[in-house]
């Protein structure tokens, strides 16, 4: 089971590394714990906070575009590869892409598992399950209790969804924990946060535009490099058919 977990991990690491080679530069996003956005906080430090609390489910809301699978991302990789005092091991699951998703977003990512394995991995192992794209369901299924949540007796969930997408319903926090808790204790397993818009100081500005500049010089770099390439296999190719025009005229003098 090592060699599999450690393929997962590889794979998860992977979906960091596709959207971070098509980045000049990442800067993580702040979060806040109101809509408002008045208190803006630190959003690695916020997740440790949370993982190492009683609480069971945090919901991830931010405005379209705004970076929510971004920095889902990249704490996923940095749970994997940096310190990770809490020992959560980040499962991200694209929702959209789960055929089911309403019963089979937690052993989505365990496929090619045993059965006796996933049990083991619900006894024992600390998994903070990413589950992206939550508003494009179009359903409001209890989450909990149709992928049997309780089952994965040390698992945390993070859900991210649009800002006011859950919000426009009451008790949506019920959506995400068991229905069989008062409303009291839905609340306190609950905690909420809104993911704000990257601010950049005039430092961060700079470097930036720096990093573009030497993106760009590269990539001009590149492409005068494939024109060269492209000019010497024209040559080639003409040198080739002029040769091979005058080995056809000499042999028929």
């Amino acid at each position: 089971m090592d060699i599999k977990l450690q393929t997962l991990k590889q794979k998860m690491c992977s979906h960091w590394k596709k959207k971070e080679a098509k980045l000049p530069q990442y800067f993580p996003n702040l979060v806040s714990p109101n809509i408002e956005q008045t208190d803006k906080k630190n959003f690695i430090k916020e997740i440790e906070t949370f993982l190492t609390s009683e609480q069971k489910i945090l919901l991830l809301q931010g405005d379209t575009c705004s970076g929510k699978t971004l920095s889902c991302l990249y704490l996923a990789n940095k749970l994997l590869t940096g310190k990770n005092p809490t020992n959560y091991f980040p499962i991200y699951v694209d929702l959209l892409r789960v055929e089911k998703p309403f019963q089979k977003c937690l052993t989505y990512s365990f496929s090619n598992f045993t059965f006796q394995e996933i049990e083991i991995l619900q006894k024992e192992k600390k998994i903070l399950f990413i589950l992206d794209h939550y508003d494009g369901l179009l359903s409001c299924s209890n989450l909990h209790s149709s992928n049997k949540v309780n089952h994965w007796i040390q698992a945390k969930i993070l859900i991210i969804c649009r800002a006011h997408f859950s919000t426009k319903k009451e008790d949506y926090i019920c959506n995400f924990v068991s229905i069989f808790l008062s409303h009291i204790n839905q609340m306190k397993l609950t905690k909420e946060l809104y993911l704000c818009p990257v601010q950049l100081s005039k430092q961060q500005v700079n470097q930036y535009i720096e990093i573009m500049k030497k993106r760009v010089n590269e990539q001009k770099l590149e492409i005068k490099k494939t024109e060269q390439e492209i000019i010497n296999m024209h040559k080639k190719i003409y040198d080739f058919f002029t040769n091979f025009a005058k080995n056809n005229v000499l042999k028929k003098i």
